[in-house]
């Protein structure tokens, strides 16, 4: 392996499914490079429509397959710590520079988060169409 590639493993099926052995295997082989590349083998996840929906927030009650059911559980697990983006100019500052802070908000789960994002695009949405309404008004 040259010092400007990093190792790519494709493993089995049966090799993906014992992860942590996958894991030591590439430690091992990858010379202590910082960097492996794993190739995920065809059917390894086979619920990945079901997780994609999930992630969407359009998941079912009951999950059909194992990679579904992997990915609403995931979700019921995780707990979000989002933050705002706050910009501004400081008062004497040369024109064009600001100031930029991250502000922690209140830990929430997917579903509280997705409702908040939603709510968020549905008041911008019509923020924007209210805007179009009163330019094309005049």
């Amino acid at each position: 392996m040259s010092a400007t590639t990093c190792l790519t493993l494709r493993p089995t099926l049966d090799e993906f499914r014992d992860f942590d052995a996958l894991i030591a295997r590439a430690a091992k082989d990858s010379g202590h490079a910082g960097i492996v590349k794993i190739v995920p083998p065809e059917g390894w996840w086979d619920g990945a429509h079901e997780a994609a929906a999930a992630f969407a927030g359009n998941a079912t009650d009951s999950p059909e397959t194992d990679g579904g059911r992997r990915a609403k559980d995931l979700l019921s697990t995780l707990t979000l710590r989002p933050i705002q983006q706050a910009v501004s100019a400081s008062p004497g500052a040369p024109r064009g520079a600001f100031d930029v802070a991250l502000v922690e908000k209140p830990r929430t789960d997917i579903a509280a988060f997705r409702r908040s994002a939603d709510a968020t695009s549905r008041r911008e949405a019509a923020a924007r169409e209210e805007t179009r309404r009163r330019f094309e008004g005049r």
